[in-house]
Parts: structure tokens; sequence; C-alpha cells
């Protein structure tokens, strides 16, 4: 049994006995039902990634009550990190964020500007891989789309996280609740 983070998807893929599935941040949201932002949806990866015990993970699998409890331990860990740690983690989860979208944005619209490109005679309907050539850039133009989109989502996502810090809540003081908001 494995897990790792798939940078390309943003998700958590899971290996076993020829078996693969994902677990998504979108997953995350649907599966713990309070607010979670992209921050807190890195961090509880990354926590689950590390402290994943085989079985546990076998009978996540099987759909046992089991992901409720490495859930809930993830989601206790994130919040026993001091109020300092997380908003740290969520201004540079944020910007990543931004800057990740703006690149993705950038090279939809670089794309989408060969394509459009009328001044190329070297690079025209005559060249043997035009066609194939179009065909990738087209997909090339769908793929930052859906890219920027995404991240796009996250970043509103992320404009919305609260740590509790916010009521004036500090480290000395019962921890926030998400559940509650």
């Amino acid at each position: 049994m494995s897990l790792i983070w798939n940078n390309e998807t943003d998700s958590i893929d899971c290996f076993h006995n020829g078996d693969t599935f994902t677990l998504t941040y979108t997953d995350f949201k649907q599966y713990l039902e309070v607010p979670i932002t992209p921050s807190m949806y890195y961090w509880i990866s990354t926590y689950i990634i590390s402290h994943h015990e085989i079985h546990v993970v076998e009978d996540v699998e099987l759909g046992s009550d089991i992901m409720d409890t490495l859930m809930n331990s993830a989601i206790d860990a994130y919040f026993e990190k001091p109020i300092d740690y997380r908003i740290r983690l969520h201004e540079q989860v944020l910007k990543k964020l931004q800057t990740t979208r703006d690149i993705a944005s950038a090279k939809e619209s670089a794309a989408m500007n060969w394509i459009l490109d009328d001044n190329d005679e070297s690079f025209g309907p005559s060249n043997p891989i035009f066609k194939e050539t179009c065909e990738f850039v087209r997909s090339l133009v769908e793929k930052y789309r859906a890219k920027h989109e995404n991240l796009n989502i996250k970043v509103q996502d992320e404009m919305q996280w609260k740590g509790g810090h916010e009521l004036g809540e500090s480290d000395t003081e019962p921890s926030f609740d998400i559940t509650t908001e």
C-alpha cells in the first residue's frame, strides 16, 4: 500500500494490490462536510500520507469507518498547530495559488495567441505537422483554462479561510472549531 502526492492533479494517489484510487480536494470537501480550504487540504493530505498505517488505508478501501478516524485525527492535528503557524500556512498557500493561477492564465493566453497568429508564414497548413500541432496547442489551451478555473476556485476558497484569530483567539484559549462556522 502506498500513498503518493500527485503534483499534477493536486491529489493523493493510493495504490494497493494493483488497484488505484484518488483523493482530491473536492473529495475532502464533500467527505468532511465542514468548511475546508486548500491550505487545510494540503496540510491534512500531508498528514495522512505521513501517518497512515497500511491496515487503516486498506480498511478505507473497503469502505469502513476508519476513514472517519484518519480524517478526524488529521483535523485535530491541524488545529493543534499554533495559530501563527496556521496563519503563515494560509498566507503561503494563498500566494502560491495566486502565482500558479496567473502562470496557468498566461500559458492559456500564449497558446491561444499562437493559434490566432496569422503572421507565421513558415508554419502554415502546408507544414506536415500543422494539424497535429494545432490540435496539441488547442489541448494546451483547454488544459490551462481548466487549471486556471480550478485554481481560481481554490483562491476564492482560501480567501474564505478563518483561523479563529479574527475573533481574537490565541493559542492560550480554546481551539477554534471549524464546524461552528
